[in-house]
């Protein structure tokens, strides 16, 4: 029922834009606001109004908080790790660590395993390389730590390196650094005494 200037009259539906005032609140199907952030992000408080956060800045994303309303912040890199934010992105890059590989290896045959470096501007990269040779006999197996510097452009290493055969498997006084190529750091086995895998993990240190 619809009155209007003391006529009754029936009708199917309220026409909100010219029918109704003030605010509908949020218990009737309303918003409960009259205006919201323009480019802001809908928050909701139960029957209370709708609000809105701040137009997002670039990289920022919604993240909660027990108990409260979730705010916008940035993404915090944490070590080796880079984040860069530009508008309707975020891009996370890995600069320093948790770089890996693995090969299989047979007996006598020599192999390779290349492990990429991270973007970065400086000529020289250090890196330190963790080499696990899982020989299918036990006591071939070994451990290997190697420390040293590559050049960039074509992944040479530049003596001396710093090697420590951690488990002294047969095998491990077969891996050394060889010239991975532009971009790569690259591990040599030679002639592993038995068939087995090579794990390698990498971290890197650059500018």
């Amino acid at each position: 029922m619809l009155f209007s200037s003391g006529t009754a009259s029936v009708v199917a539906a309220i026409d909100l834009t010219s029918q109704v005032t003030d605010v509908l609140p949020v218990a009737n199907g309303g918003s409960g606001a009259n205006s919201l952030t323009d480019g802001g992000i809908l928050l909701g408080s139960g029957t209370g109004a709708i609000t809105a956060t701040a137009r997002p800045t670039d990289g920022q994303i919604l993240i909660g908080d027990t108990g409260a309303d979730p705010v916008l912040a940035t993404l915090t890199a944490g070590s080796g790790i880079s984040i860069t934010n530009a508008a309707g992105a975020v891009t996370i890059t890995n600069t320093g660590g948790g770089f890996t590989g693995s090969a299989s290896y047979t007996n006598g045959a020599g192999t390779n395993v290349q492990v990429a470096l991270p973007t970065g501007s400086s000529t020289t990269v250090g890196f330190t390389a963790q080499v696990m040779m899982n020989d299918d006999t036990a006591a071939n197996s070994a451990l290997v730590e190697i420390s040293g510097l590559i050049t960039r452009s074509s992944g040479a290493p530049l003596a001396p390196t710093l090697d420590f055969i951690l488990v002294p498997g047969t095998d491990g006084d077969k891996v050394s650094v060889g010239t991975g190529g532009s971009g790569n750091l690259q591990i040599d086995i030679a002639a592993p005494s038995g068939d087995g895998q090579v794990y390698v993990n990498v971290t890197y240190v650059q500018g």
